[in-house]
């Protein structure tokens, strides 16, 4: 089944899988029955409309609807963000896809300004625009 975590064990998660994140930030995680972390979503930088996101997950599904609610809830509710701003290099279709399917849309694009040289992709999502606060 799972649950909802915020802890530093989080943190540690995304990070090795992004790469450095900012000593202050918020987190909201999944860990499965084992007690694995197997998604994580971090914020940072809230400006008392705007929140930065940054998400991983190991690949594995072994996360729920509830998280999907639980990061929304965070940024929306918790923190009381108008919007969640989240940057994609556009050659990660993968993460560019989650994105969008859980309700990011693209607000802008920085052409080569990816490490990689692709595209740094930004995408919005809005208080009044996501779905999983209405679930």
């Amino acid at each position: 089944m799972g649950k909802v975590v915020h802890d530093q064990r989080v943190v540690e998660f995304v990070a090795q899988r992004i790469g450095p994140v900012p000593d202050k930030c918020t987190a909201v995680g999944w860990e499965s029955d084992d007690g694995r972390i197997t998604a994580g979503a971090l914020f940072e930088r809230f400006n008392g409309r705007n929140v930065f996101f940054h998400g991983a997950a190991d690949g594995s599904g072994q996360f729920s609807r509830v998280f999907l609610r639980a990061i929304a809830r965070h940024a929306f509710v918790t923190l009381g963000a108008a919007r969640v701003t989240t940057v994609t290099q556009s050659s990660n279709t993968r993460a560019l896809a989650w994105d969008l399917a859980y309700g990011f849309k693209e607000e802008g694009r920085m052409v080569g300004a990816a490490h990689d040289g692709s595209d740094s992709v930004y995408l919005v999502l809005w208080k009044d625009e996501c779905k999983w606060l209405k679930l």
